[in-house]
């Protein structure tokens, strides 16, 4: 006999299989990320179809088949409408998507990326500003880092515990954090960064995003800032 399993989920990610099934990746509340498979849920009676649709928060059952779980309920909590409507929300959400679907390895829950999660797509959904698009991605993938366990270290610098120069600030993928100008030869390829992105990173980790729905980011701190992002995503990503 099947046990059935039950939970709260984020649907993420949809492949279709075969003639009418569908594979989908779930970030759910109790067990982490995985693998469901929807069986004939691409077919227009489906009673599974309107509970499973992208980005969807869903309460969801299932049994652990031979090769893959099985979805057998889907039932929609809330939904995230603009996300999907919204090129630009969707394409945001999508690469928050692809970003859980790389990093997270193996079947283990995580609050703090569920409420990490929930608290993104609300705010995303909701905003009105393009701007504050840009924020909510970075909130979101800084904020998960420090989830993973990659935390920078911001204030002082990660090799020998000084603080560092507010005019002369580098930072180090591989040692993670700022280092001071006395450690820079210890490092490899540091990359330098001004004041005001480095505050601006201590407050990503201080505040709630609600708190940034008004803040008005210039040119000069968005070009900094999608940089030093890039940088250290692909450091992580060669981690992994």
């Amino acid at each position: 006999m099947f046990i059935q399993y039950k939970t709260q989920g984020f649907f993420l990610e949809a492949q279709d299989r075969g003639e009418a099934d569908r594979l989908f990746t779930v970030f759910t509340k109790k067990f982490g990320k995985l693998k469901i498979l929807g069986r004939s849920i691409r077919k227009i009676k489906s009673k599974l179809r309107a509970g499973s649709q992208l980005f969807s928060l869903s309460y969801i059952e299932f049994i652990q088949g031979r090769t893959y779980k099985t979805l057998t309920e889907a039932i929609v909590i809330k939904r995230f409408p603009s996300l999907v409507k919204n090129p630009h929300k969707f394409t945001i959400a999508t690469d928050i998507a692809e970003k859980l679907c790389f990093f997270l390895r193996g079947e283990e829950s995580d609050q703090k990326i569920w409420k990490l999660l929930l608290e993104v797509f609300d705010q995303l959904n909701d905003a009105k500003k393009s701007s504050f698009y840009f924020i909510v991605y970075h909130y979101f993938l800084w904020n998960f880092f420090s989830c993973l366990g990659y935390k920078p270290h911001l204030t002082r610098c990660v090799m020998c515990g000084k603080k560092v120069n507010s005019r002369n600030i580098y930072f180090s993928p591989e040692n993670g954090g700022v280092v001071c100008s006395s450690c820079l030869k210890k490092t490899k390829k540091p990359l330098k960064i001004n004041k005001e992105v480095a505050d601006f990173l201590r407050f990503l980790f201080k505040k709630n995003l609600e708190e940034f729905a008004n803040f008005k980011i210039n040119s000069d701190l968005k070009k900094s800032l999608k940089r030093i992002t890039s940088i250290y995503l692909r450091y992580l990503k060669e981690l992994y």
